[in-house]
């Protein structure tokens, strides 16, 4: 087995989907519940603030550069296009009103959470499918 006996599956992606969507979610999003509505609230000191931005920017980057070290510019360019037609799909079909603006920017975030979590899952997928590690240049 690919990985070192570690199985990749659609639970593993899941996971991993779940765990991108609620760090960028947490930075931001329209429902209110989001750091940034904590930041220009009045409650929480602004150490508190501080370290927790820090960490959310952080992990945040942490990601996104995983995703592109892992994916590359064509990988990344492959998946906000499935997922942007996804998007347009279900706009078209009525499931979502896509100009609605909280619904357009759940959409972004949801789009770069599906990024970090390809990014995540890329080099399980190739191992699973190809036997090929992927190995960072680090």
């Amino acid at each position: 087995m690919a990985g070192g006996g570690r199985t990749f599956t659609f639970g593993s992606f899941a996971v991993r989907l779940l765990l991108t969507l609620f760090i960028v979610l947490s930075a931001y999003n329209p429902t209110g519940y989001s750091y940034y509505h904590w930041l220009i609230g009045d409650e929480g000191g602004f150490v508190s603030k501080f370290v927790v931005g820090l960490a959310l920017v952080s992990i945040n980057i942490l990601l996104l550069v995983t995703a592109f070290d892992a994916l590359k510019l064509l990988g990344m360019i492959i998946v906000v296009l499935n997922y942007s037609a996804v998007v347009w799909w279900l706009h078209t079909v009525g499931a979502i009103d896509f100009w609605y603006r909280p619904t357009m920017s759940m959409s972004v975030l949801i789009g770069v959470a599906a990024i970090n979590a390809a990014g995540l899952s890329f080099s399980l997928w190739m191992g699973r499918l190809s036997g090929l590690l992927h190995i960072a240049k680090y």
